[in-house]
């Protein structure tokens, strides 16, 4: 009596083999990638402006920075392959900074500072796609030109405006 080896066996260790080889290259162990440290959060202009604005707010609100937008929105639909293809629209991109109560931590509004960058095409549609999602939210977005020195009185006033606009839920 001949036994054979039924004919997807060769196909499973074969496939198993790429497995492992995939596996110890991804892993930790195999990462062969080098990392460096950067010195600052934020850019010169960045951190000029988060000066300002905690100088605005005072103790009003607390103030976080380079958060990403899928921490503060995530879409309106059911978890499915729509639900994920909306979330990977927003999960490497991030806001500034973000404004919340100091006493919850609750998002009152997000703000993006707006440099030369905003001038290219690709930085207008991302732009213009933020615009809408915070608008979709119900979340106030706040737009600041980027510049060498901020007036505090200014930045105040500004997010005064929207406090009063009752657009903000807590």
């Amino acid at each position: 009596m001949t036994h054979s080896i039924p004919s997807y066996i060769p196909y499973t260790v074969i496939g198993a083999i790429i497995f492992l080889v995939i596996t110890a290259f991804l892993s930790p162990a195999g990462n062969k990638f080098r990392y460096r440290r950067i010195k600052y959060l934020f850019t010169p202009t960045e951190k000029n402006f988060y000066f300002s604005l905690v100088k605005a707010v005072n103790t009003q609100f607390v103030v976080f920075g380079k958060v990403r937008i899928a921490d503060v929105l995530t879409p309106d639909m059911k978890k499915s392959k729509k639900w994920w293809r909306a979330f990977v629209k927003i999960s490497s991109k991030h806001l500034d900074y973000v404004l919340c109560h100091p006493a919850d931590l609750s998002v009152f509004c997000v703000i993006e500072l707006d440099d030369r960058s905003h001038q290219r095409q690709d930085r207008r549609k991302r732009d213009v796609f933020v615009n809408k999602a915070c608008e979709d939210a119900g979340l106030p977005l706040l737009r600041f030109t980027a510049k060498r020195n901020y007036d505090v009185k200014k930045i105040q006033e500004k997010i005064n405006v929207t406090k009063k606009s009752g657009q903000v839920g807590r």
